[in-house]
């Protein structure tokens, strides 16, 4: 009897901490004191632990919006954005003169390997990020810097890598900053609708179009909608513009249109530049297209784009 009442003590108590575990007592804050729901609080400090410092943050009672700007134990500055009572994303700045060091080793050596050896950060726009964002399972790291080519003469650069070290973006350019919170629930349901199975792994602005990056059928694809598309249209669907994917090589491109990009750019299977054409499969509303990238000249290459024929 005795020892049953023991044991009965010991799965209550056990119950008790359990409990107790699955919600982080979150310390008294700047968030408490600006009039912060216990739900964002709570939602926050789980999110990011306990041993942060907030340096500003703001909420609106009126439709539910925050920005936390706070400090990470290792003293990295980070922001969270809330959007009607929602956590919608995460932004976490790494040391610009020595980010690798700092980064996750697989997207660490991604970016070693893509050869960036004068790396430069130069302007307040430059940084490198770990960003979190509501509907992507995945975190993803942005780059944005400076390549030094000469004296006074400079590259800008924007690399997108995924946490498992795929590097979903390289381009001599800048995208624009994706810091906003935009909700995406409905862009996302519209990919997952019409590329069913797919994983989503992260998300840029390339020239105002919002473009999501997704694994569909083995491949990488870029999916992409006209910027703040909510505004301006009635649906994701609406606001849709293109998907767009690289294939395995001109095996995969009908005669047709091989035909026609040998008269459109002169180029034959026994030329040089014959090895270095890529081919792209590209799905928009008004219908689908076979593209062939080949250059032109050794510093210049031209996309052309032929229409799927039935």
């Amino acid at each position: 009897m005795k020892k049953n009442l023991i044991n009965g003590l010991f799965c209550a108590v056990s119950l008790l901490l359990i409990a107790a575990c699955g919600r982080l007592e979150f310390p008294e804050s700047l968030l408490s004191r600006e009039g912060f729901p216990v739900e964002i609080q709570q939602d926050f400090f789980d999110r990011n632990g306990g041993n942060v410092h907030v340096l500003e943050a703001w909420y609106s009672s009126s439709n539910g919006n925050a920005s936390i700007s706070f400090e990470d134990p290792a003293g990295h500055s980070c922001r969270s954005e809330y959007e009607n009572g929602d956590w919608q994303l995460t932004l976490r700045e790494y040391d610009r003169d020595n980010p690798v060091s700092c980064l996750p080793r697989t997207v660490g050596r991604a970016f070693k390997e893509l050869g960036f050896e004068a790396y430069c950060p130069m302007s307040d726009d430059d940084r490198v990020a770990e960003i979190s964002r509501r509907g992507i399972e995945h975190k993803y790291y942005e780059f944005r810097f400076h390549t030094e080519l000469g004296p006074n003469h400079y590259a800008l650069h924007f690399v997108l890598i995924d946490e498992e070290g795929v590097v979903l973006e390289n381009a001599n350019s800048y995208f624009n900053r994706m810091d906003y919170s935009m909700g995406y629930d409905e862009a996302l349901s519209f990919i997952a609708d019409r590329y069913a199975g797919c994983d989503v792994r992260g998300l840029a602005n390339d020239s105002g179009y919002d473009t999501f990056y997704i694994f569909h059928d083995g491949r990488l694809k870029r999916v992409r909608f006209q910027n703040n598309f909510k505004v301006n249209y009635d649906s994701a669907a609406e606001g849709w513009r293109e998907t767009v994917w690289q294939l395995d090589g001109l095996q995969d491109v009908p005669g047709y249109v091989w035909e026609e990009f040998q008269t459109c750019m002169g180029l034959r299977p026994e030329s040089e530049r014959y090895r270095v054409a890529v081919c792209y499969y590209l799905e928009t509303p008004r219908g689908n297209y076979f593209g062939l990238e080949g250059p032109v000249s050794e510093t210049t290459r031209i996309t052309n784009w032929f229409e799927v024929r039935n």
